[in-house]
């Protein structure tokens, strides 16, 4: 469970920080806040395949329990 939130917390983190360089790009010379954000949000997908992974592993723990009920 701790892992979970950490997970999501970092997640808000990242975008927070996307929300945060949209607004410094100006018209010229910023290619790589555009590839900046591109990454962060990579990684952003990654940890959501991570929580998905977390919650369907929860998902099997929880059915499993309820079947030998």
């Amino acid at each position: 469970m701790d892992n979970r939130l950490s997970i999501i917390n970092k997640i808000e983190v990242l975008k927070e920080t996307i929300d945060w360089y949209k607004p410094q790009i100006l018209p010229h010379d910023c290619g790589w806040m555009y590839t900046t954000i591109n990454g962060i949000q990579h990684r952003i997908d990654i940890l959501r395949k991570e929580l998905k992974k977390i919650d369907n592993a929860e998902k099997e723990i929880d059915d499993s329990i309820s079947e030998k009920s």
